[in-house]
């Protein structure tokens, strides 16, 4: 595991982490919106606004596995976004920037599926949306260095 760790970190230390970000950030941008609007049939306009009903489910519904899915993604779909904002950009290198951002990014999308019907607008997207984003954001702290 300590090797992993010094390796992860090596490559951290190669500026070629901050041209990848670079050019990757506006293709995964792209690839969420896809995800989340773009590639879906709109329908009834439909929400839930029961904040952690996604976790009672999980818990206590009969679609365990689901709803784990649904959690598990929809924190995966942001992590990149808390990875690569501070690699690119000093001005979002603090965790309440990517908060903010992340957080807002969310609700544009969810307030999108809603107008739309491009999807279930709800606010468990956004806390699991924003929990992923910090935990990304956790990531690069753990391994950053002076990026250009």
């Amino acid at each position: 595991m300590r090797n992993i760790l010094k390796k992860l970190s090596h490559l951290m230390a190669n500026e070629n982490v901050v041209k990848i970000c670079k050019i990757a950030f506006f293709p995964y941008i792209f690839c969420v919106l896809w995800i989340t609007l773009i590639n879906r049939e709109s329908k009834d306009i439909r929400y839930n606004l029961n904040l952690f009903w996604e976790y009672r489910e999980f818990l206590f519904g009969p679609y365990r596995l689901f709803f784990l899915n649904q959690i598990i993604c929809n924190i995966l779909m942001l992590m990149p976004l808390g990875f690569m904002l501070p690699v690119i950009s000093r001005k979002v290198r603090k965790v309440k920037y990517i908060f903010v951002i992340a957080c807002s990014f969310s609700i544009f999308i969810e307030i999108i599926q809603l107008i739309t019907g491009r999807g279930l607008c709800e606010f468990d997207d956004v806390f699991n949306n924003t929990l992923g984003a910090i935990i990304g954001y956790f990531i690069y702290n753990k391994f950053k260095v002076k990026f250009k």
